[in-house]
């Protein structure tokens, strides 16, 4: 059985939009988590997390790592950038990039908080996700008035969903991604950064510095200052931005959907093989 993530049992307030919809995630995990011999996850982060909330020895869960998809790679088409940045409505300026679910335990609130300190940086965000079809608790609307509060319209776009080739893009064109997530399973947007050359700057809590490693500059999500402070110090410094690219292209190399496949591969032999 896969788990992704211990986050519905870690953040449930964050998560269901009231008590049935967590009575009914409970009960399918119950019985998903009888059923199965073995589970299934993504990082080793989550392994830890999801054996205490389901009162398993961590030697029943194995780690089998996501990947970035063959359109995240590195790009050098100018007009191609322009005419997507044009479609989504993003200046030409420095571009701060997020990518994910538009929901409370993104920690988007904290992220529009710490853009408004950058005041006197000419810099874009760009927050990037599907605000209409998540199953999970959204927080939207919250977000929308939060920016319309802050003075931020004209800094801050939300494109919704955006597909592979025009995310790649993206990555290529903006100058850091910000991951300001109150916990991550993993945090695919990250490696599909790194594996475009774009430097991350990530929450220190949850999966990402596990993911992100040497490649990326961290911060508590729970401090705006803090954040604000590593996104300013990768907008600045060009050769730490250079360096984190280098970094986060190798880094990148690690995680691939042909390992994934080997190592689950394995997991269902060595599952079926035990008596």
């Amino acid at each position: 059985m896969t788990f992704h993530d211990a986050i519905a049992e870690t953040h449930p307030a964050l998560i269901f939009s009231g008590a049935r919809a967590r009575l009914f995630w409970r009960a399918k995990a119950w019985l998903a988590n009888r059923q199965a011999d073995r589970i299934l996850t993504v990082s080793n982060d989550a392994r830890t997390r999801i054996a205490a909330a389901f009162g398993r020895p961590e030697s029943q869960v194995a780690v089998v790592n996501e990947g970035p998809g063959a359109a995240f790679r590195r790009l050098s088409n100018a007009a191609a950038a322009r005419h997507v940045l044009e479609e989504y409505g993003l200046p030409d300026e420095p571009l701060v990039l997020y990518v994910g679910g538009i929901s409370p335990h993104k920690n988007l609130d904290g992220l529009l908080q710490a853009f408004a300190r950058l005041k006197g940086w000419p810099a874009h965000l760009a927050i990037v996700g599907d605000h209409s079809g998540d199953s999970f608790l959204g927080c939207y609307p919250e977000l929308v008035a939060l920016r319309g509060r802050l003075g931020l319209e004209s800094r801050v776009t939300f494109t919704g969903f955006v597909p592979d080739e025009h995310l790649a893009v993206l990555y290529n064109a903006a100058t850091v991604l910000a991951l300001p997530s109150f916990d991550e399973g993993f945090g695919l947007p990250a490696v599909e950064a790194m594996a475009c050359g774009l430097p991350v700057a990530a929450s220190s809590i949850g999966s990402l510095p596990e993911v992100v490693g040497p490649a990326g500059v961290f911060f508590d999500p729970r401090d705006h200052e803090a954040m604000a402070a590593a996104l300013l110090r990768v907008l600045e410094d060009a050769r730490l931005r250079a360096d984190l690219s280098a970094s986060g292209l190798r880094r990148a190399g690690l995680f691939t959907w042909s390992a994934a496949a080997r190592d689950a591969v394995r997991l269902f032999e060595e599952t079926v093989a035990r008596p």
